[in-house]
């Protein structure tokens, strides 16, 4: 049994590497699909925090490719994108790694730290939540609000307004019609400790 358990975890491990290796048909990258759109091309794209979109280059330019992976698009998702759903997809990339970063702050100084509600918090910290919201239902709540207005404020700051929606829901490749405004950076939202 554990040669069968041995040889499966070496085989997963193995299995997970191939997502870190270039493509032997690769076509050199996936730029050159974006020249294609025609809506894009014509477009003259806005100045953003030194960043000007530009469909002949990977991800629009969007800064990011960087050695040792470079242009690592394995699946080649961008390539037949549009650059405002590259924008959308940056912006969820850049969204969930600063919760993601977050999550694991919280991780490592919950388990061994526990300054708020007398302590009572204890143990690992995947029940950390659940016990918050059992002590103190209030804090839970306030937290949850805390989320939430700051998750409005992010659309408010970077993504169209409701009226605009009628314009872009025949954009096939927008998610229910949502877009980011032409002028925000994906994960610029003025607050840059």
């Amino acid at each position: 049994m554990q040669i069968f358990a041995t040889s499966l975890a070496t085989a997963s491990m193995l299995a997970s590497t191939s997502a870190f290796t270039t493509s032997a048909t690769s076509n050199g990258g996936t730029a050159l699909h974006m020249a294609d759109m025609p809506m894009d091309t014509a477009k003259e794209w806005p100045t953003i925090n030194g960043w000007k979109a530009d469909p002949t280059k990977f991800c629009a330019g969007l800064p990011g490719s960087v050695a040792p992976l470079g242009e690592f698009d394995p699946w080649e998702l961008t390539s037949d994108m549009s650059i405002k759903e590259i924008k959308r997809y940056r912006e969820s990339e850049v969204t969930h790694g600063r919760v993601a970063m977050l999550a694991t702050v919280g991780y490592l100084v919950g388990e061994s730290f526990h300054p708020l509600f007398g302590g009572e918090v204890i143990g690992p910290a995947n029940s950390h939540l659940a016990q918050v919201q059992e002590i103190a239902p209030a804090f839970f709540t306030i937290l949850v609000n805390m989320i939430a207005v700051a998750e409005i404020r992010r659309a408010l700051v970077g993504w169209k307004s409701a009226e605009s929606l009628a314009e872009v829901s025949e954009d096939l490749n927008s998610a229910l019609g949502a877009s980011l405004i032409d002028s925000y950076y994906p994960g610029d939202i003025g607050f840059d400790p």
